[in-house]
């Protein structure tokens, strides 16, 4: 029940970004999106290419609070009663990624025009496994649910954004979602194993005063 809270929680924060934002500024993000994966019997941990956005639902000088998404994929296997990435051989669901998160913490000023940002928040990480072979159909079920109940994450962030032309800015940041549910599902794999790390290449556009 508590994990269903969050979830709901999050995603209702996600999908309101776009109604909710505080419309000083938009940013759209590029990404590489690292999944850990300790099982050696499977494929290597995907680094997969991501786009998306971020919305800042409050915007002050020393302090804010974002949501946004970024949007890929990649392929997954049923196997040992876990979802696992796979190599394109072994494949046998392609599996859309929505991450979305909400994040609040510190915006730190250097001078007037530079500014580090330390947050933290939730990701929510929706998988749906598409099958790709009537055999993978079998364990649908059980390969959604095993991705489910491991998709919220806290997450945190270390950013640096800096102006790149007169109404843009580019922002740099590194965030990670941290794998808590090993504390209690008992998997045998070391503790980054499904550990996200995501690098992000964001362009900000500062709309016009009064908009």
């Amino acid at each position: 029940m508590r994990r269903a809270a969050l979830f709901a929680v999050c995603l209702a924060l996600v999908c309101a970004a776009p109604a909710a934002w505080a419309r000083d500024t938009l940013e759209v993000d590029g990404a590489m999106v690292w999944i850990g994966n300790a099982d050696p019997d499977s494929a290597p941990s995907p680094l997969l290419p991501a786009l998306g956005m971020n919305f800042p639902i409050i915007a002050r000088r020393r302090w804010g609070l974002d949501a946004g998404f970024l949007v890929t994929g990649g392929y997954y296997e049923y196997a040992g009663e876990r979802a696992i990435p796979a190599e394109l051989e072994q494949r046998d669901f392609v599996t859309p990624l929505i991450l979305g998160d909400a994040r609040a913490g510190l915006h730190l000023p250097i001078g007037e025009r530079i500014r580090i940002d330390l947050t933290g928040g939730l990701l929510l990480v929706l998988r749906v496994p598409i099958p790709l072979f009537r055999d993978a159909s079998a364990d649908f079920g059980s390969a959604l649910g095993y991705l489910l109940a491991r998709a919220v994450y806290p997450e945190t962030e270390l950013a640096v954004r800096f102006p790149i032309l007169p109404a843009f800015d580019l922002n740099l940041a590194v965030r990670a979602g941290w794998p808590l549910f090993h504390l209690w599902d008992g998997e045998p794999y070391a503790f980054w194993d499904q550990l996200i790390v995501t690098a992000v290449l964001g362009v900000v556009y500062r709309l016009p005063a009064g908009r």
